[in-house]
């Protein structure tokens, strides 16, 4: 169902935030990135006043990878928001969520007692042109 809607961010579907929702405060945001070689997903996040977020890539199969992750103690923000780059090889940028070499998987964003509705952003661009 991810996979249906590559490269954007959206709010996790009803039919599964029912199932993973487990505090009330909590929203989920899920994506899914399919890119090619030389590309790089680009999710900006405005960043709600909340008591935790975090960002995380996964696996097709919705496996963890090692690292891929960042919370509001281990991103780089810049201003209310932050820049995150989805790839398999460096960007040359901080919040740099590395795939391990997969060219597809799973984005999941979630936020816990925000004050405000987010909705991240994404957008490829070509790594050598990443700004």
């Amino acid at each position: 169902m991810l996979a249906t809607a590559p490269n954007c961010i959206i709010p996790l579907p009803d039919t599964l935030n029912d199932k993973v929702q487990g505090d009330p405060d909590t929203r989920y945001f899920s994506g899914y990135f399919d890119l090619q070689p030389g590309e790089a997903l680009r999710v900006d996040v405005a960043i709600p006043p909340c008591t935790y977020w975090m960002i995380q890539t996964l696996t097709h199969w919705l496996e963890i990878i090692p690292g891929a992750n960042y919370n509001g103690a281990t991103a780089l923000l810049s201003g209310d928001g932050a820049t995150f780059w989805i790839s398999a090889s460096d960007p040359g940028h901080p919040n740099w969520l590395d795939t391990r070499g997969r060219a597809r998987g799973a984005i999941f964003f979630r936020t816990l007692g925000a004050t405000a509705t987010i909705r991240p952003t994404a957008q490829v661009v070509m790594l050598d042109r990443a700004a």
